[in-house]
């Protein structure tokens, strides 16, 4: 994991040690792997001391700024305060996600907004709902048993159930 070419990069930027590094190699990680973030790019900060992940946790959703930070670190309302002025100078962020992450290389994600913000109205969360259990389906309907095959062949087969499958 150490040969890796995005944790290599972050050494490379040298504004932080190398905890903050593996720190934001880990999430880097997770956002890509596990989150599925869309163009995840690393920014050096020197103010702040660490490296920010930026990216888009859909496709076509605004960008968003990562700050990676261990769990046992001591926190308080001006190290948020630092950190959201620092990324609205050099960035134009209204908010961040401050990635805690422990020593399993689990991360929590807590949203900092400059400002008060309104909740989300329940017709968007309803509508979020309904493409997460179509997404869902879809993820399922992609694996067809197929067990009318011969032994000697697949399976199962990456498509539809509503398309068919010939094979020879």
């Amino acid at each position: 994991m150490l040969d890796h070419p995005k944790y290599e990069e972050i050494c490379g930027y040298a504004v932080c040690d190398k905890t903050k590094a593996m720190l934001a190699f880990l999430v880097y990680l997770d956002l890509t792997e596990n989150k599925g973030w869309w163009n995840v790019s690393l920014k050096p900060c020197e103010k702040l001391r660490s490296v920010i992940i930026c990216g888009h946790s859909e496709r076509d959703s605004i960008l968003q700024y990562v700050f990676p930070e261990h769990v046992n670190s001591s926190v308080n309302v001006k190290l948020f305060r630092t950190i959201l002025s620092t990324l609205k100078e050099e960035y134009g962020a209204t908010s961040v996600l401050i990635a805690f992450v422990s020593e399993d290389s689990t991360a929590n994600y807590t949203r900092i907004d400059d400002g008060l913000t309104l909740p989300e109205p329940p017709e968007a969360l309803e509508h979020k709902a309904r493409q997460q259990k179509r997404k869902m389906r879809r993820r399922h309907q992609r694996f067809v048993n197929l067990s009318s095959l011969p032994h000697n062949q697949a399976r199962y087969s990456l498509t539809s159930t509503k398309q068919k499958t010939e094979f020879k």
